[in-house]
């Protein structure tokens, strides 16, 4: 069904799950992957130091990537990377993964997602959402955390 999968991954937790479940999903369906990493301007307004830590963003982006691939590699999985670095601050990071998956074309979105809401998720935004909101097929989003589901106590 899904030949060719798009992955959005940084470096966090929710990342590394929606890529592992990516893996595990292309070995099943025998389909390549597309690995993901953008890289923004957010946080470089220390003008000194701007170069620099642009430069170091993008080392580990790559290095993320690499890493990335090694792991599909490792589980018979065919996988390149893709690094985009995001010009100005008018482009998300969202319409950049989606632009990439309909250009290349992907079968498949797979992105995670922290499941905030409310207030954190008002400041913070949701590059999954976005990713939602803006593509034209299917989208996976892989949850970063289990949802604790609180148990009523009969008797209390």
């Amino acid at each position: 069904m899904y030949k060719r999968i798009l992955v959005g991954i940084d470096d966090s937790k929710t990342a590394s799950l929606a890529l592992r479940h990516a893996i595990g999903l292309a070995r099943q369906q025998r389909a390549r992957l597309r690995l993901v990493s953008v890289v923004d301007e957010a946080g470089l307004d220390v003008a000194p130091y701007q170069t620099e830590l642009w430069d170091a963003r993008i080392k580990a982006a790559r290095a993320l990537l690499r890493k990335s691939q090694a792991m599909a590699s490792a589980s018979a999985v065919k996988a390149d990377t893709k690094l985009i670095e995001m010009e100005g601050i008018g482009q998300r990071t969202a319409e950049l993964v989606v632009k990439e998956a309909q250009g290349w074309p992907a079968d498949l979105t797979v992105v995670g997602t922290h499941g905030r809401r409310g207030f954190s998720h008002l400041v913070l935004g949701s590059v999954a959402e976005g990713v939602i909101r803006l593509s034209s097929g299917p989208v996976l989003l892989v949850r970063g955390v289990e949802l604790k589901r609180k148990r009523r106590r009969r008797g209390s």
